[in-house]
C-alpha cells in the first residue's frame, strides 16, 4: 500500500463555498489528498472521503498577509494544485506575483485579465469593444451625486463586488430598484462603498458558458441554463440543465475570453431574451456554484485545472450529456418555499408553476437528474449533506411550531393586557439591541406622554452601543433624533407593578417568557396597536433603504396609536376625578 504521506496534495480555499465539496470529490477521485481551508469550523467539503486536513483560513486583512500565510503553508505541504473557490480567496492568491510558482499552481489569469473580469465596468467596456451585446449602462461614481434615472425598474450593480472597508472586506450584491425612492436609497447606500452601474432590466433566462483556458487558448467548454434562481429576482442557480455546445452560445463568451488571453476557468453569464438574443451579465473568474452539473455531465473542470497545474497536456473537449439536470437540494428547498409564497404575476420574479416544480423532484428516479454532492464513490459526503438538510428542516419546523404557539398565546392575552394598560404608570419598550426599534418608539411616545413615563431597553447584554447611521437618518424623517442614544440592558426587576412592557416581535416575547415569566401579564406586542394590527415589527438592523423606512412607519403608527389610547385614558381619569370633586 502506498504511503499516505507521499500522495500528492491539493489545497482547497474557502471550503465553505458551494463549489468546494464538488472540487473535493473530483480531486479525491483523481487520487489526491485534499486539504480544505475555511473560516467555517465545519464546512461540508471537509467531510469528503479524501479530505485529510481542515485548516483555519485567515481573512485577507492587510495586503500581502494572505499571500504570506499561503506561502508558509505551501512550504510545509508542497501542494500540486491550489483552488480558490470564492472572489475573496481568488483575490488573496492574486496577491502573489504573476510569475510566482505558487500562483502558477493556482491556475488563475493574470492581473490585467482578472481586473477586467472582476470590474463590472471594465467587463462592460470590453464586451462593447468585441461586439457582445450588453445592457444600456450609466456609471455612477463613488462619492458623486447620481444622475436622474432613465427608466425603471433599474438594475444597480456595484462596480466591484468585493470592497475593502475599515472593518474588513464587504461584499455588495446586485439590486433591482422598482421605484425612484428605492433607487435613491439603494444608490445612497451602495455609493458609500463602490461606484455603481445602473443598467436596464433585461428579462430572460440565465445562461452560463463555462470555459477552461490554457494560456489564452480555449480547451474545454460547457453550457447550461438556469431553471431556478435564488433570490427570485435573479441570482445563483439552485436547479439547472445542460445545453448543447451551440456556437451561437459559445461565440460571445469566447470572444471575451480570447481578447483577455484568459488562463484557467471562467463562467460567462448571459441573459437569453425571449427573442433569442444573448445579453452579457458578467464574467465569473473562478469555479462556480453549479459546478456539479458539468462534472456529472462529463466535463470535470477541477481535473482540468490539475492537469494545467502539473504541466500536463489537456485531453480534447469532452463530449457531455445534454439535457441533464442537477439540483442543490438545500438551496432548492428554499427556492420552492419562495416560489410558493411569491406573486406569480410579478414580472420581476423568476417564478415557475408550483405543481410542475414539485413534480420535478421525481426526476432522479428516471436518471435524468443528479443532486449536488451526492456521489456513489463517496456516499459519506452525500449522506452528510442530506443529514444537514433534514436537521435544518426539522429544526425549522419545530421553530415554526413553537412560534405559532407563542403567537396564539400573545394574541389571546393582548386584549387583557391592553385593558389593564388603562392605568399604566409607565411604558417600557423592549427589543433585542435597544439601538433601533425600542429607542425610536420610546422617543415618539415621550413626545405625547412625557419622558418620565416612558423608557426602553434591550435583551442584548452589551450596553452603551450607538444607533446605526441609517437608522438615525430614518428616525429624523419622523422628528426623532437618536444620535445621542446609547443602548441599555433590560432588567426585569426594574419593572414595577402597573407598568406596561411593549415588545417588538415574538423573539422578544419568548425571551420574556423564558427569563421573566412573571411579567407576561403586563407584556404585549407593540405591532398589535397598529392599523392593521401586526404581530411582528421586523428588526431593521440588517435592512436597507425602503425596508428600513417601512419598519419605521410601522413603529410610528403603532406607537402613536398606543400613546393616543393612554393619553385619552389619562384624560378620562382626570375628568372623572374632576367630576367627583364637584360632587363633593
Amino acid at each position: 500500500m502506498p504511503n499516505p504521506s507521499l500522495r500528492p496534495k491539493a489545497l482547497l480555499l474557502d471550503g465553505h463555498s458551494r463549489a468546494a465539496p464538488e472540487v473535493a470529490l473530483s480531486l479525491g477521485r483523481a487520487g489526491l489528498d485534499v486539504h480544505v481551508a475555511s473560516a467555517d469550523p465545519d464546512p461540508l467539503a471537509r467531510h469528503a472521503a479524501r479530505v485529510t486536513r481542515h485548516i483555519p483560513q485567515p481573512p485577507r486583512g492587510q495586503p500581502g498577509n494572505f499571500a504570506a500565510w499561503l506561502r508558509e503553508l505551501d512550504a510545509r505541504e508542497g501542494y500540486r494544485l491550489v483552488v480558490p473557490t470564492s472572489d475573496d480567496s481568488l483575490l488573496g492568491v492574486a496577491e502573489l506575483d504573476e510569475d510566482d510558482d505558487l500562483r502558477r499552481r493556482a491556475v488563475i489569469a493574470g492581473d490585467s485579465p482578472l481586473h477586467a473580469a472582476m470590474d463590472k465596468q471594465a467587463t462592460w467596456e470590453l464586451a462593447r469593444a468585441v461586439g457582445v451585446a450588453v445592457p444600456t449602462n450609466v456609471l455612477h461614481r463613488r462619492g458623486e451625486d447620481p444622475a436622474p434615472p432613465r427608466a425603471l425598474p433599474a438594475v444597480l450593480k456595484p462596480q466591484s463586488s468585493m470592497n475593502r472597508t475599515a472593518g474588513g472586506d464587504r461584499k455588495l450584491f446586485v439590486e433591482i430598484a422598482r421605484s425612484g425612492r428605492e433607487r435613491a436609497d439603494m444608490l445612497a447606500r451602495m455609493l458609500r462603498l463602490s461606484s455603481v452601474q445602473e443598467q436596464e432590466y433585461v428579462a430572460g433566462t440565465g445562461v452560463g458558458v463555462e470555459c477552461l483556458y490554457a494560456h489564452g487558448a480555449l480547451a474545454w467548454a460547457f453550457v447550461h441554463e438556469r431553471l431556478h434562481e435564488l433570490p427570485l429576482t435573479g441570482g445563483g442557480s439552485s436547479y439547472r440543465r445542460s445545453l448543447a455546445l451551440d456556437e451561437r452560445l459559445l461565440a460571445p463568451a469566447v470572444a471575451l475570453l480570447d481578447r483577455l488571453a484568459w488562463h484557467g476557468v471562467a463562467m460567462v453569464e448571459f441573459k437569453r431574451t425571449p427573442d433569442g438574443r444573448l445579453v452579457l451579465m458578467e464574467i465569473n473568474p473562478r469555479l462556480w456554484g453549479s459546478l456539479a452539473l458539468p462534472i456529472d455531465c462529463g466535463v470535470d473542470f477541477p481535473r482540468g485545472l490539475l492537469a494545467l497545474a502539473e504541466g500536463r497536456p489537456l485531453p480534447s473537449q469532452p463530449t457531455y450529456r445534454v439535457g441533464h439536470r442537477s439540483r442543490h437540494v438545500e438551496a432548492d428547498l428554499a427556492w420552492m418555499k419562495a416560489n410558493l409564497r411569491a406573486d406569480h404575476d410579478d414580472p420581476l420574479l423568476l417564478t415557475r408553476p408550483v405543481g410542475r416544480s414539485a413534480m420535478e423532484w421525481l426526476r432522479p428516479l428516471g436518471g435524468g437528474e443528479s443532486w449536488d454532492y451526492v456521489d456513489r464513490s463517496d456516499l459519506r459526503l452525500g449522506l452528510r449533506m442530506l443529514g444537514r438538510v433534514l436537521r435544518a428542516e426539522w429544526h425549522a419546523w419545530k421553530s415554526r411550531a413553537a412560534r405559532a404557539r407563542l403567537r396564539r398565546t400573545a394574541l389571546r392575552r393582548h386584549a387583557g393586557v391592553a385593558a389593564r394598560a388603562a392605568g399604566a404608570a409607565r411604558v417600557t419598550f423592549l427589543c433585542h439591541g435597544n439601538i433601533c426599534r425600542s429607542p425610536f418608539a420610546e422617543a415618539l411616545c415621550a413626545q405625547m406622554l412625557g419622558a418620565a413615563r416612558v423608557g426602553s431597553s434591550g435583551t442584548h447584554p452589551q450596553p452603551g452601543r450607538s444607533t446605526p447611521e441609517r437608522i438615525i437618518e430614518a428616525a429624523r424623517v419622523h422628528g426623532v433624533d437618536l444620535a445621542a442614544h446609547r443602548s441599555r440592558v433590560f432588567d426585569p426587576a426594574a419593572l414595577r407593578p402597573g407598568e406596561l412592557l411593549l415588545v417588538m416581535d415574538l423573539d422578544n416575547y419568548a425571551w420574556v417568557a423564558r427569563h421573566a415569566p412573571a411579567l407576561l401579564p403586563a407584556t404585549t406586542l407593540l405591532g398589535l396597536f397598529g392599523d392593521p394590527a401586526e404581530v411582528e415589527v421586523p428588526d431593521p438592523y440588517a435592512l436597507e433603504g425602503e425596508r428600513v423606512e417601512r419598519v419605521m412607519r410601522q413603529i410610528a403608527l403603532a406607537t402613536r396609536r398606543l400613546a393616543g389610547v393612554l393619553a385619552s385614558r389619562d384624560a378620562d381619569a382626570e375628568r372623572a376625578g374632576a367630576a367627583a370633586g364637584e360632587a363633593r
